[in-house]
């Protein structure tokens, strides 16, 4: 008696062997050689059927290409197949991985849910209606990309397990949605196109690194929840309208910026950076401390661009840490390359911290001052370490007098001998750089 497939919808004979399933539905991990020619047989034969653009006024237009729950054999090829209609690969299984270089969608496809196991292939590729990948599972080995072009993506819910992905050079022409997307081997978009929104909202890159260097994004992007736990770069990378990218609820410590074009415009909420002494630090800062090439100017830059985002944003204390990190980063690469630059900066950073703390200028004031009045005292052959009352109260005199002198105030009787004049001159410089860093407190809103 002559069994039909169980798969629904199909109405296919069983294949012999096929355990309650037709030749298209049936597992093949076991086939012999023969079976599989049967198979490419009885499928190429139903393609060509299907895959009609015009008919004759007798036959009725043939539907999609439906190639629903197909279990493909492995290493099969599509390569250089122009897809006519309307192509419908839901649930399938592509045993070994599969081969899609070159070919062309003319119309919409259907990868929903399909399973790709092994090494595959969409190099080359033209999607010329929506693709649909979600909840596809990419598992093992690898998957490609390069240089497909897309009209518009949807991987929502996809899966990359132990499988690399290359998508270099690829376009995308409408909408790409990666989000919810998973994966689990490195992943590479390198001088990826973006022409429309990007969407990798919930996408988690696991154990694997994220390369988005020299990929272009001309609209917007959203990056949201814990992306990078390992790493993502995005050197050289363009956005081309900055204030539509986002990047929140999410780490960033492990994400390098450098020379990434837009920066200063991205959107951050809830994020975190590495911390380094205390403030903020990016990732690159970090690597640029293991590493042998030292370019500290990139980094400084990185910092540059980021300071000006988070002050723009009202973010003072943020801010100042990016400013104490674009100013480290200078002072290590004057140590390089200017010795009096380098003992600038270093002064700079040991009186005010860069200008962010005005309580340094005050503790080199009261120093400054003891100092010099100890020396006056001295001149004058006082000891003020004898702890007799009289002689603490002399020294107290002569820490007044210092402290008149630092701020500029010389009693008129004092000869303006060389200690007097390297008084005032310290005066001056720490009363300003007091002042400086008060006022960008004052302009932080008293942070």
């Amino acid at each position: 008696m002559c069994e039909y497939c169980e798969y629904e919808g199909c109405g296919r004979k069983e294949h012999k062997g096929g355990e309650g399933y037709c030749i298209f539905h049936c597992d093949k991990r076991d086939f012999a050689e023969k079976e599989i020619k049967k198979f490419e047989k009885e499928f190429w034969g139903y393609f060509e059927e299907r895959n009609l653009t015009e008919w004759s006024q007798e036959s009725s237009p043939p539907g999609e290409l439906d190639f629903r729950g197909f279990r493909f054999p492995t290493d099969f090829s599509f390569e250089g197949i122009e897809f006519k209609k309307a192509v419908d690969f839901r649930r399938a299984v592509f045993i070994g991985g599969a081969c899609f270089k070159s070919a062309i969608f003319s119309s919409k496809v259907h990868f929903l849910g399909a399973g790709f196991e092994g090494r595959t292939t969409f190099e080359n590729a033209e999607f010329k209606g929506k693709a649909e990948f979600a909840g596809t599972k990419f598992i093992e080995g690898s998957v490609s990309f390069k240089e497909a072009n897309f009209e518009e993506a949807n991987f929502t819910l996809s899966k990359f397990f132990n499988c690399t992905a290359n998508c270099t050079e690829t376009k995308f022409k409408g909408k790409a949605n990666f989000g919810l997307a998973q994966f689990n081997g490195d992943v590479l978009f390198f001088k990826a196109e973006f022409n429309s929104k990007a969407n990798f909202e919930g996408a988690k890159f696991i154990d694997c690194k994220a390369d988005f260097r020299s990929a272009r994004f001309c609209d917007s992007a959203k990056f949201v929840g814990d992306c990078f736990p390992s790493s993502a770069s995005f050197y050289h990378s363009v956005f081309e309208q900055p204030k539509k990218v986002e990047f929140e609820s999410m780490d960033l410590s492990n994400v390098s910026f450098l020379h990434c074009h837009g920066i200063e415009n991205f959107r951050f909420v809830d994020e975190n950076w590495n911390i380094k002494y205390g403030r903020n630090a990016v990732y690159d800062e970090i690597k640029l401390d293991k590493s042998k090439d030292k370019n500290y100017r990139l980094v400084e830059e990185v910092y540059r661009k980021l300071r000006l985002n988070y002050e723009r944003n009202l973010r003072f204390s943020e801010a100042g840490d990016f400013y104490i990190g674009e100013m480290e980063m200078r002072r290590k690469n004057a140590r390089v390359k200017n010795k009096i630059e380098y003992a600038l900066i270093i002064f700079y950073n040991l009186a005010s911290h860069y200008g962010e703390s005005y309580l340094r200028p005050l503790y080199w004031m009261f120093g400054i001052t003891f100092l010099f009045a100890l020396g006056y005292a001295e001149f004058n052959s006082l000891n003020p370490f004898n702890f007799e009352l009289g002689d603490i109260f002399r020294f107290l005199g002569y820490f007044g007098i210092s402290m008149s002198v630092f701020f500029q105030m010389p009693p008129e009787y004092l000869p303006y001998t060389f200690a007097i004049t390297l008084e005032r001159l310290l005066g001056a410089l720490f009363v300003a750089l007091f002042v400086l860093a008060l006022r960008r407190k004052f302009k932080k809103g008293g942070e």
